[in-house]
């Protein structure tokens, strides 16, 4: 017989290990091991694992959810159980008491190590004991990519996926991890990312230890809370819509080694499928709010019934005073791109920068502008009003350059529309002269 579960007692990495139900299965033979990050992992359980868990993958499941999933483990006749408590758990007891049941009901070793015991460490050295390198790679490359397959089906739609991922990837790793678009927005971040810091090693191409389908780029950071240097590492994940992104993982803790790089693999996967239907969600949504409001502009919302309709899924009250806001695109020498895909993108990130600035407003895009809706003012601060639209328009230029984007910024103001229903005079486009790329024709 290979490894057992007993000799697990006898481990100094897992010291204090205390045994808590089913000692009857002390001799039942470990064939795996894998770390519960998603309680529907047990979907890709083939039997004869120990499983590691924190219970927090059951942190929002009820008892009876617990026990339903407790169901499904019987059937898949695992070898053992190892938990350890610290994390915020909703009736983290009562789920302990269920693990318990099932646990000497089924001779089940259920076995405690403290909060600190790393599960990464244990899975290391249980595989070392079942596995060759290359065996223990692959094994660890499926527990990973199956618990983050299973957390993208346990997802609801209101649930931030690249949250989830990256506080999994952290949990693996031990280091803090984020997404960024290459304009750098940030999508996500866990809570231990380095905030003030400087780079003071440029970025080089960097060869991880396992094979990998993407680019990896290290820079050596320096840290200015904590006055020291660490390592951090850039890894391209595929276009998404056109974006370029980055998962960025910060070497704040523990050196990264093979099974990390693993991890890492499995998580960009991931968080490519999230931030995918994120995107499609968003450009759903933002072509839906552009065919109400460009009804609305154009006069094609004929009925009043219609427009009452747009206007109230557009979040706009009927008989306000509105004002049209139009901002454009002027290239050097009068020159655009010829891939249109380039100007759209350039669009695209004209309207993120307007959005960050403008976020009262409603927003549409166009094929070459940014049209913006913004409740009108005193007619007694129009002045303000422009003042600020000017200082506005700076900070979007700005924003434009951060993203590295050379086009100029121009914009130009409608008149006041009363009620929606007007909203087309202000927008009529002969009406409207981008010219503010020039602060004193505003």
């Amino acid at each position: 017989m290979g490894l057992i579960v007993r000799e697990l007692l006898k481990w100094e990495n897992l010291q204090p290990v205390k045994l808590v139900a089913g000692e009857e299965g002390l001799d039942n033979e470990i064939k795996g091991a894998t770390i519960i990050e998603a309680p529907d992992i047990v979907k890709f359980i083939n039997g004869g694992e120990i499983l590691l868990t924190g219970l927090y993958a059951f942190r929002y499941d009820s008892l009876d959810d617990v026990e339903r999933r407790i169901g499904e483990l019987e059937r898949k006749k695992i070898s053992g159980l190892i938990f350890k408590r610290g994390r915020d758990v909703e009736s983290a007891e009562e789920k302990i008491g269920l693990f318990k049941e099932y646990a000497k009901k089924c001779g089940i070793p259920m076995l405690e190590v403290t909060f600190d015991v790393s599960f990464k460490d244990i899975m290391r050295l249980i595989m070392e004991e079942l596995f060759s390198e290359e065996v223990k790679r692959l094994k660890y490359f499926k527990t990973t990519r199956d618990n983050f397959e299973a957390l993208i089906l346990s997802l609801s739609s209101h649930e931030d996926g690249i949250e989830k991922f990256l506080h999994v990837l952290y949990k693996l790793l031990g280091n803090p991890a984020a997404v960024y678009e290459q304009n750098g927005v940030c999508l996500g971040r866990t809570k231990k990312s380095p905030e003030n810091y400087r780079v003071v090693e440029g970025p080089h191409e960097f060869e991880p230890e396992a094979a990998s389908n993407y680019c990896y780029m290290k820079q050596r950071i320096y840290l200015e809370a904590e006055d020291r240097k660490v390592d951090q590492y850039l890894v391209t994940m595929k276009k998404i819509w056109g974006t370029k992104l980055y998962l960025v993982v910060t070497e704040m803790g523990p050196k990264l080694d093979v099974m990390d790089y693993i991890a890492i693999e499995g998580a960009v996967s991931a968080l490519q499928y999230e931030i995918s239907r994120r995107y499609a969600v968003a450009e759903m949504e933002k072509k839906y709010q552009n065919d109400l409001l460009h009804g609305i502009l154009s006069g094609e919302a004929c009925s009043a019934e219609e427009i009452k309709r747009s206007t109230r899924l557009l979040g706009m009250s009927i008989d306000k005073v509105y004002q049209v806001i139009v901002f454009g695109l002027e290239y050097k020498d009068g020159k655009s791109p010829e891939d249109i895909n380039m100007r759209m993108n350039d669009v695209n990130v004209l309207r993120e920068s307007v959005k960050k600035c403008l976020s009262d407003s409603i927003i549409q895009s166009d094929f070459d502008k940014v049209v913006v809706v913004r409740e009108e003012w005193d007619a007694q601060k129009e002045r303000e009003f422009r003042s600020l639209l000017q200082a506005d328009r700076k900070r979007i230029q700005n924003l434009i350059k951060d993203a590295k984007k050379s086009f100029v910024v121009k914009a130009g103001i409608g008149r006041k529309a009363e009620g929606v229903i007007n909203l087309k005079n202000s927008y009529r486009e002969d009406k409207i002269s981008l010219n503010m790329s020039d602060p004193n024709k505003l």
